[in-house]
């Protein structure tokens, strides 16, 4: 029995329902970072680790760059899809979450990828859009 509830506790574990964020700073952990999510490739010029879509970074400004091979799916189909490495400057602020989120938007019949940069707010809701190529504000 106690196999079984262990065996049950580490895949609820596995499932990473509350993944950790992976840290990008250096030292011990502090509790004045920003967050930030999604499909990142590479901050400040170091590659995150694979696979990983959360990640703690203390607040200023910081050089987000996007995964260049993306799998998704729209209604009609799934897909693959090389994209152009694109970095996008941000000033992170504290209090603030971070999102590079790649998608799809239908027009008629057709479904076109997307990359979108947001900063949110505590409340979720969207402050700034970042745009590629720029400095920090």
């Amino acid at each position: 029995m106690w196999m079984l509830a262990s065996g049950l506790a580490l895949v609820g574990c596995m499932r990473g329902s509350h993944a950790r964020a992976v840290r990008l700073y250096p030292g011990p952990p502090v509790t004045d970072v920003v967050t930030l999510v999604g499909d990142v490739k590479a901050v400040d010029g170091f590659d995150v680790p694979a696979h990983s879509r959360t990640f703690e970074l203390r607040p200023g400004c910081h050089a987000v760059t996007n995964v260049t091979y993306w799998i998704g799916d729209d209604i009609n189909a799934a897909m693959t899809v090389h994209l152009s490495e694109r970095t996008y400057s941000m000033n992170m602020r504290l209090g603030y979450t971070y999102e590079l989120a790649i998608g799809t938007t239908r027009n008629a019949d057709t479904a076109r990828v997307v990359v979108k940069v947001v900063e949110r707010d505590q409340k979720g809701h969207v402050t700034h859009t970042f745009a590629p190529g720029q400095a920090c504000e």
